[in-house]
């Protein structure tokens, strides 16, 4: 009997087959990499250059409330924040010893009063006698005298009834003006002096109101820088003082955007163009074909995604660099390293704070 082998496959089919089992443990799909950090900073966020001071908010017309009698406070009829309307009352003082001087002032005007009309009615009489010589030139002097000293009683009398009724009026502080209350400084039971500010109505209009050393020159109309919220915005001074306050220092008012609020504090940035643009580290920059011309990789909407963007320079100031057109403020620009990050790259910004450290 001839002896049986078994059958070897062909060896292209056993290469198929271990390419086929090969195929099957390969991974599906291969896991993205993980988002590179990229250091970023928002644009108009660093301290800009020159030098800031701060401003408040105030009215154009602001009103500053005081008692023109002392007293002690039983009523308050308005807070901060209020909106009031001129004669409105605000707040009211004990009116008990104002009361008490009224009575004692009419009481005193009255008796000068009766006084008065008695030495009148008599030197009518003696009138009428010299008249008929039978009262001496002496006699009429005497009583003519009497009459004036009786008539400057009563004057003196009435106008001390008139104070004490102003005095009592007083006790009574109205809103002189329309507007919103901007600060109160007393309470219900305090004493309040007179002339003492216990009241501020901020009325119509805003400006921001600033106290400069007397070496920091502005003009009328001038352009400045401001800044809130990190947000740029352009103002004008509208005024100087023409005298000088306490410490040596000039008090400026500087027009205020539309929705800068009584009592809010805004920076004045002063050493800088207010139009001049935007300022971000040189280091952001990758230059372009000019002198003027650059890009700079900014953060989309996703806050991951980064885009490149053309920008156009203004001037170099120390390490930073003003960009007039490109970006705006509030962008989130990559600081370093921009040269090896792609447009399209996903990265995980690690945000640096103005004095450079993450």
């Amino acid at each position: 009997m001839p002896h049986t082998f078994p059958l070897r496959p062909p060896l292209w089919l056993a290469l198929s087959l271990l390419g086929l089992t090969a195929c099957n443990h390969a991974p599906s799909q291969q896991t993205p990499p993980a988002p590179r950090p990229a250091l970023v900073i928002t644009a108009g966020s660093m301290t800009q250059q020159g030098q800031a001071y701060i401003a408040e908010v105030r009215a154009v017309s602001r009103a500053e409330l005081a008692f023109a009698v002392s007293g002690r406070v039983t009523r308050l009829h308005a807070d901060v924040g209020d909106s009031v309307r001129a004669g409105q009352l605000l707040a009211e003082l004990d009116t008990t010893p104002l009361r008490a001087q009224l009575l004692a002032a009419g009481s005193d005007e009255a008796a000068a009063r009766v006084r008065w009309q008695e030495v009148r009615q008599r030197h009518a009489r003696i009138q009428a006698a010299q008249q008929g010589q039978a009262i001496s030139a002496g006699e009429m002097e005497a009583v003519k005298a009497e009459l004036d000293a009786a008539a400057a009683t009563l004057a003196a009398a009435s106008a001390q009834r008139s104070q004490a009724e102003w005095a009592l009026a007083q006790a009574s502080l109205r809103a002189p003006v329309d507007g919103v209350i901007g600060s109160r400084q007393l309470a219900v039971g305090q004493s309040a002096g007179p002339g003492a500010s216990v009241f501020s109505i901020e009325g119509s209009g805003r400006e921001l109101a600033l106290w400069l050393p007397a070496n920091v020159k502005l003009a009328t109309g001038q352009s400045v820088a401001l800044q809130h919220e990190q947000a740029l915005h352009n103002g004008k001074v509208l005024r100087v003082a023409a005298t000088l306050g306490a410490g040596g220092q000039r008090q400026v008012f500087i027009s205020a955007p539309a929705q800068a609020q009584p009592g809010d504090t805004w920076q004045v940035l002063l050493g800088r163009d207010s139009t001049a643009g935007i300022s971000i580290p040189l280091r952001a920059l990758l230059p372009g074909q000019s002198a003027h011309q650059g890009h700079v990789l900014r953060l989309a909407a996703d806050g991951h995604t980064v885009e490149k963007v053309a920008v156009v320079t203004e001037g170099v100031q120390d390490d930073r660099i003003r960009i007039a057109s490109g970006l705006k403020a509030g962008d989130s620009v990559v600081v370093a390293g921009a040269a090896a990050i792609a447009p399209g790259t996903r990265v995980t910004p690690v945000l640096l704070r103005d004095g450079g450290q993450p």
